[in-house]
């Protein structure tokens, strides 16, 4: 009983990382999208829902199987790396937007 409450935890844990995953990839999105494409292209701004449909269509084209191969898999590295990534993409275009 204890291992299949551990499954249940992990497997709700893991789906609930996912989902603030592709929210914060969203939210990045909408943002970079609105510093650059919209300012200097006159683009249209996006909203989450569709920064989150093209984040998803990227992520899905783009997708890195062997990413972890060499290294033990660590959900709590996996997890950091998955939520820093679209945070740290949002702090680069934030600087970038300073010398605009």
């Amino acid at each position: 009983m204890k291992v299949f409450i551990g499954v249940v935890v992990g497997f709700v844990g893991f789906a609930g990382l996912v989902i603030l995953e592709m929210f914060l990839r969203g939210f990045a999105l909408v943002k970079l999208w609105k510093w650059f494409a919209v300012a200097h292209f006159g683009a249209e701004p996006i909203p989450i829902s569709v920064a989150l449909g093209i984040s998803l269509i990227v992520g899905i084209l783009t997708h890195q199987s062997n990413q972890w191969k060499n290294h033990e898999l660590d959900f709590i590295a996996v997890g950091t790396a998955a939520l820093l990534s679209p945070l740290l993409a949002l702090f680069i275009g934030w600087i970038i937007t300073l010398f605009m």
